[in-house]
């Protein structure tokens, strides 16, 4: 994507996105027929470990398509059958050892195959609008990490206070829609800023470039998802399951 980060996105479900893998404004596309969550549902148990190395090649795919799209080369592997079920995903790319954000683009959204979203995630994350495009040069410098979530379900709550009971740090996260506004925040990052759900939900309304209280607006839609969540340990090393 080249457009500026805080100009409208067009409603376009196909389109990579930015997300604010560390507290950035961001539009983000439509969701596609979400289910309703009218109480609190179950945290995904344990991956099992085909999934786990699934999760391991998808972060190692990630690198490739990255290196390939800085370094114009073919990348190595290709995905395989494991990948071919529709996934939302994101691609964060971190500079290492700062741990700073240097790009964040997914798709919230199950609309592609798990290895077309990663491979359109990875790309673009290389050309974050936010940040100078990647130099071949930051490539050994660079953390990749892989979270891929679950459908979003919209919440449905008896009242804006009620709200904060649907939220879980740690396991959930949220996207709002109100107005034409739209925003998302990763489950990570709740972690790693020490919120609660009040103090998420205000930076969600912040994210989309609302006030800071706009998540209690009747008008307001939400939603939640989850994520699992792997990330190279450094530059280039076998992905460990994160955990903020």
């Amino acid at each position: 994507p080249t457009q500026n980060p805080d100009s409208a996105m067009p409603p376009a479900d196909r389109m990579p996105i930015a997300a604010p893998g560390r507290v950035r404004r961001r539009w983000i596309s439509t969701y596609p027929r979400i289910p309703t969550t009218r109480s609190r549902p179950t945290t995904s148990s344990s991956m099992s470990a085909s999934d786990s190395d699934t999760a391991r090649d998808a972060v190692a795919l990630a690198r490739a398509f990255v290196e390939s799209e800085v370094l114009g080369v073919s990348p190595s592997p290709r995905p395989d059958e494991r990948f071919s079920e529709r996934r939302g995903v994101f691609v964060t790319l971190s500079s290492f050892p700062s741990d700073a954000l240097r790009g964040c683009i997914g798709f919230p959204t199950p609309v592609l195959p798990l290895g077309e979203a990663l491979e359109e995630s990875a790309r673009a994350a290389c050309h974050d609008p936010r940040f100078p495009d990647l130099a071949p040069e930051e490539l050994p410098h660079i953390v990749v990490e892989v979270t891929m979530l679950s459908i979003p379900r919209r919440i449905i709550a008896s009242s804006p206070e009620a709200i904060e009971d649907f939220v879980e740090i740690g396991r959930d996260g949220l996207m709002i829609e109100l107005m034409g506004f739209r925003g998302v925040l990763l489950p990570q990052v709740p972690v790693e800023n020490g919120w609660d759900a009040g103090t998420f939900l205000e930076h969600l309304s912040l994210k989309a470039g609302l006030p800071r209280h706009a998540w209690r607006d009747p008008r307001a839609v939400l939603f939640s998802f989850s994520g699992t969540i792997w990330k190279e340990p450094y530059p280039g090393g076998t992905a460990e399951e994160y955990h903020g």
